[in-house]
């Protein structure tokens, strides 16, 4: 390559930029990066889910807020699937051990009832994130499948609505 095609743009691109803007956006990003959106949203969404819990904590004394951590968990379950969603359950655990459950802002947790509670938990968000992924990736199969058609008596295609 010549120099000159180095520095300076080809000339399609410099007649029409906006045909060169979408010639970059279609090129494939690094697969490092597609892989870590889906991490970065979810620890987002733990300390999205954190930060009221914590508030919620230190002025109220309730139990059981661990419970909100099933929000997220489902949530990324339904957006990126249930592998991304057992690591969000975890993240929550980890999050309700260190600012939720007694003695605060320690990993190490005094009464073994919330032990099993922590532990049920974690393990309910699991389920629940398989079951939610799986409901989620079949509603997406649905929506894809296209309804069968028929043709009319003109010869002229037209979908079955009747068949659903």
């Amino acid at each position: 390559m010549r120099r000159r095609e180095l520095v300076s743009p080809p000339a399609s691109a410099a007649t029409h930029p906006a045909s060169a803007n979408r010639r970059r956006a279609r090129e494939p990003k690094p697969a490092l990066v597609v892989s870590m959106v889906p991490v970065v949203v979810a620890f987002a969404a733990v300390l999205l889910t954190t930060l009221p819990l914590v508030t919620i904590h230190s002025y109220l004394a309730t139990e059981h807020l661990v419970l909100v951590y099933l929000l997220p968990t489902i949530l990324i379950a339904i957006y990126f699937g249930s592998i991304i969603a057992v690591l969000t359950s975890f993240a929550s655990g980890l999050a309700a051990a260190y600012f939720l459950l007694p003695p605060q802002f320690s990993f190490y947790i005094a009464d073994p009832r919330h032990i099993a509670e922590l532990g049920f938990t974690v393990l309910l968000a699991v389920i629940a994130s398989k079951v939610v992924a799986a409901l989620a990736h079949d509603a997406r199969r649905d929506a894809g499948a296209q309804p069968p058609r028929t043709r009319r008596s003109n010869g002229t295609a037209r979908a079955d609505h009747a068949a659903r």
